[in-house]
């Protein structure tokens, strides 16, 4: 038979599911921890340092992955029997990090899947410890990311291995908690569509001759730009967005802001070119009301920021006054059961 080679949280062959038939409230309960944004709160930490001893204890037992090290670990109890957990870090551009049981061998070398969401549904995610009742769960995916995710549940079992319990699939959709800060209506007026979104006009390609922007490629593409009076003197600002997306390793965006002149040149890096260009508002959005905006209200000019993406808050701010947050709100993102195992 043909021979595979995966991490062992890309493909964990062929699911081998307790009989009892009780996973389906387990994978419900998660589901809905992680749809009303509680699911984080919940995690158990691995708080420990490993020896040398247990470390070199694991490589021992797993010689074909050299590449790997246990960056933390975790003492626990599992019906009545206590297991020693390692977090696992994986090599290359974009790695995973597993939790597994450290006084095992945990192989990487299974029968070829035809189950091809499971095999690829942990690749560049990392595992998380959730203790439900007498069972140890371990959530795959990135709640840190730039655009979290939560892919398969999987049970732990008496001898240290995983079980696959479910999928998760993201929904477009997502919840809006209350917002908070010193300015709260000016959230509500944006979350909700009162305030006026302005759109961008046709791309536009930009010079920086001086390189007052630094950033990569500013001049390779046309940037989005949009006329704006920024401040009320009744003469309009132009307002360019520079978007970068690197496929390297697993991944990585970030959207700036920038002004230019009226030929689209990139004004020196001061006042307010200088605060804008600081830092960057966000990461390229995965849905059209959850990235960077510029919205109008009241004549006056508000920035949407994406800042803490972990928790995937947006952040208003005065378009003149882009380091003083206004208020914030929450978007949780929603999932739906894709498959149970």
């Amino acid at each position: 038979m043909k021979k595979l080679v995966f991490p062992l949280t890309c493909l964990l062959a062929a699911p081998v599911l307790a009989s009892t038939g009780d996973h389906a409230p387990l994978c419900q309960q998660v589901l809905g921890w992680l749809n009303d944004g509680s699911l984080a709160s919940r995690l158990q930490p691995l708080t420990e340092q490993p020896s040398d001893a247990e470390r070199e204890l694991w490589k021992r037992l797993n010689p074909e992955r050299a590449l790997h090290d246990i960056q933390r670990s975790l003492h626990v109890s599992l019906r009545g029997r206590d297991m020693h957990l390692g977090e696992v870090m994986g090599g290359g551009s974009c790695a995973d990090e597993q939790i597994e049981a450290i006084d095992r061998h945990n192989p990487e070398s299974y029968p070829e899947s035809e189950d091809d969401e499971l095999r690829w549904s942990t690749w560049g995610t990392r595992d998380y410890l959730l203790k439900r009742d007498k069972e140890l769960l371990i959530i795959s995916g990135r709640l840190d990311a730039e655009h979290s995710q939560a892919k398969l549940v999987s049970r732990l079992a008496d001898d240290g291995t995983k079980q696959p319990l479910c999928l998760f699939e993201r929904q477009q959709q997502v919840k809006s908690d209350f917002p908070k800060g010193t300015h709260i209506q000016l959230c509500l007026a944006v979350r909700d569509g009162v305030a006026r979104a302005l759109s961008w006009d046709k791309p536009q390609k930009l010079m920086d001759p001086l390189g007052h922007s630094q950033l990569p490629g500013l001049e390779s593409t046309p940037r989005p730009v949009m006329s704006i009076d920024l401040d009320g003197d009744g003469n309009d600002e132009r307002l360019a967005r520079y978007d970068y997306d690197s496929g390297a390793g697993c991944g990585s965006s970030s959207q700036h802001l920038l002004l230019v002149d009226k030929n689209n040149t990139v004004l020196p890096r001061t006042e307010l070119n200088a605060k804008l260009l600081e830092r960057s508002w966000g990461p390229l959005s995965d849905s059209a009301h959850r990235g960077l905006g510029i919205f109008q209200l009241e004549q006056q000019i508000y920035l949407l920021a994406r800042l803490n993406w972990g928790e995937e808050t947006l952040s208003l701010r005065a378009l003149t006054s882009p380091q003083t947050e206004l208020c914030h709100w929450r978007e949780r993102p929603q999932y739906s059961l894709l498959r149970q195992y």
